[in-house]
């Protein structure tokens, strides 16, 4: 199986990037990781819709179209890991092994992402940061390898 990671923006703050390098290297146990960075675009009042767009049209250079791919947002649907888990193996078989994971910029998601998505996922109606989502994306990701391996999961 192959997740790619798809994040608008870069990780800023030294213990979020030790988490999501922690998470990458615990994955790498189970699946192929590819984390994908890319540039917020500036914008200014009222071109919010613009701005997001061409975040999401940098976003789409990394999407293959038979990806599988999750589109994280307050507005999608809320998983427990002890769902995510078989959601995941059904996904990469839907994704012939290869899912893809969008978390928007500051700006959210553009419409043309929810278009695209096969799933959108929440983690909670809590607006996050794109960093903190993407390491707790990762934290929840190798839970749900170890629930399927039948190891632990709650240390």
């Amino acid at each position: 199986m192959k997740i790619k990671l798809i994040a608008v923006g870069r990780l800023k703050d030294a213990y979020l990037r030790a988490m999501v390098d922690d998470y990458k290297t615990r994955i790498g146990r189970f699946a192929k990781l590819e984390i994908v960075e890319i540039s917020d675009q500036p914008n200014r009042p009222g071109e919010e819709e613009k701005a997001k767009g061409i975040e999401f049209e940098r976003a789409g250079r990394y999407i293959k179209s038979t990806d599988y791919l999750v589109a994280l947002d307050a507005r999608g649907r809320e998983m427990s890991s002890r769902e995510l888990a078989p959601f995941l193996e059904e996904a990469a078989v839907k994704g012939k092994g290869e899912i893809a994971f969008l978390i928007g910029g500051s700006l959210g998601l553009h419409e043309k992402a929810f278009e695209r998505a096969d799933f959108v996922w929440s983690f909670s109606h809590l607006t996050l940061t794109h960093g903190f989502a993407r390491a707790l994306l990762l934290e929840q990701v190798y839970r749900a390898f170890k629930i399927k391996a039948g190891e632990p999961y709650d240390k």
